[in-house]
């Protein structure tokens, strides 16, 4: 069990370095690895998925994945608001967290498939695994 405190994520620095630049910016591929490890422990935390200590409630880890997905939400619509409902949401969700870990996969080789673009986050795609002892794995999944 790890025993730290995790503090929650600074909104204040999220909006200042990703959300005030092109929408782009909240593409896991264009993530510092700060960014992308902090989102990562975010899902985890927001998805109980981890028994570390936090600060606060588990919802409050929600905050910062939702304000990418909400901020690329509106980059796949041309810039303009929309109404999402709560399974798209919920889809959405899970679909960012499912590339904010191929990227992390990616960045260590793990992974062979192109990062998200604004065109293709938040769709299913398939992705291709490298298996270190036979090389390339011939067959994809979706994530």
């Amino acid at each position: 069990m790890n025993t730290s405190h995790e503090k929650l994520t600074d909104l204040q620095r999220l909006s200042e370095e990703i959300i005030r630049q092109p929408r782009e910016k909240a593409l896991p591929c264009n993530l510092s690895n700060e960014w992308l490890h902090l989102l990562e422990r975010d899902f985890r935390i927001a998805l109980r998925n981890d028994d570390v200590e936090i600060v606060g409630d588990p919802l409050d880890y929600i905050k910062a994945p939702l304000t990418l997905i909400g901020h690329l939400a509106v980059g796949k619509n041309n810039g303009a608001w929309a109404a999402i409902d709560e399974d798209k949401l919920f889809r959405y969700f899970l679909l960012y967290q499912a590339e904010i870990l191929l990227e992390i996969a990616r960045r260590n080789g793990s992974v062979d498939s192109p990062p998200a673009t604004l065109e293709t986050i938040f769709m299913e795609r398939e992705i291709y695994l490298l298996r270190p002892s036979q090389g390339f794995a011939c067959e994809g999944f979706k994530s």
